[in-house]
């Protein structure tokens, strides 16, 4: 009995030691977020620049991010940042980018998901032009180009 207590204690002490820095999703740092919408020509279709609004000590932090569509609904997820090997320090935002699809014009949802909060905007597309209103923001800014 005592072994599985001892055992259990290292587990929990381990699992509860931070990572370190190589390959650290910091994305515990950073709560909020700039995000411009734009089109791109490879791939053609709707993408997103992802920027942090918060300095890190290195150049080269990445925002890890995935994208799903459903109907009238573009949903992107942020999984974290991802730190760069060697740190190069100097004070810089993070940076990302993911690509939405090919959108014809219409109306969207776009649904930005962090650590369980959930931003939420309406996009308008026109003649390719974007135009974007907030519907409900807590960690996001959007801009349409």
């Amino acid at each position: 009995m005592r072994l599985w207590n001892l055992i259990a204690i290292v587990f929990i002490a381990v699992a509860a030691k931070p990572p370190d820095a190589s390959g650290q999703s910091l994305g515990e740092l950073d709560t909020g977020y700039k995000i411009q919408l734009l089109w791109t020509e490879e791939p053609h279709g709707l993408g997103a620049s992802i920027m942090s609004t918060t300095l890190y000590p290195c150049v080269g932090y990445t925002i890890r991010s995935s994208v799903e569509r459903s109907h009238d609904t573009l949903q992107i997820y942020i999984a974290g940042l991802l730190s760069p090997t060697p740190c190069l320090q100097d004070m810089n935002e993070a940076t990302g980018t993911c690509y939405l699809g090919n959108i014809e014009g219409g109306s969207y949802f776009v649904a930005i998901s962090y650590r369980g909060r959930r931003d939420l905007y309406r996009l308008r597309i026109e003649d390719r032009e974007l135009i974007v209103h907030p519907v409900q923001t807590t960690f996001t800014t959007v801009q349409d180009k």
